[in-house]
């Protein structure tokens, strides 16, 4: 198995050299930025899946892992986490602790959103969120909004996973 990931921090030079070579081998979309990003690693890139055009995934770059914002079905999820290196190297919501992907699978924005709009409310914790779905007042599939992942392989099979279930081009 590989190592994890090269640490960068604020202070890492050249670190778009090294984040660009991290996600062309994962096959991921490069994003330029006119100005370093405000986050642990001043990087000028990031990363992007897409389907159809459309974005469904940005990688940005942490000190010793990607974080991603996307949304990941639930039964994809969990067929991330049954992987060894899923479980170990592709963190369900950022959580260390291997979480597994029920504990932190979310309702859709859409499905979030209808409801909200059917039930004439502007804004909802995460708290109201569950419990109107729980009642059954949001309705639809589950997804993963958010992962961390430490190593080059995580990064491989989180993006091969993706496409094989024609969530990314």
């Amino acid at each position: 198995m590989e190592a994890g990931l090269e640490p960068l921090g604020r202070d890492s030079r050249d670190c778009d050299q090294v984040i660009r070579a991290e996600l062309v081998a994962a096959g991921i979309h490069i994003v330029k930025h006119r100005e370093p990003l405000r986050t642990e690693v001043p990087a000028t890139i990031s990363g992007k899946l897409v389907l159809r055009d459309q974005p469904v995934a940005a990688f940005v770059r942490g000190w010793y892992y990607w974080k991603v914002d996307c949304s990941v079905p639930l039964e994809v999820a969990e067929e991330i986490h049954a992987n060894p290196v899923g479980v170990k190297d592709v963190r369900v919501a950022g959580f260390a602790g291997r979480a597994l992907p029920k504990e932190w699978a979310m309702p859709g924005n859409t499905a979030i959103a209808d409801a909200m709009d059917e039930l004439g409310i502007a804004s909802i914790t995460d708290q109201e969120m569950w419990r109107l779905y729980k009642s059954g007042k949001i309705k639809g599939p589950l997804y993963i909004k958010s992962y961390h992942i430490d190593s080059q392989e995580g990064l491989a099979l989180f993006v091969s996973t993706m496409r094989k279930h024609g969530l990314a081009d």
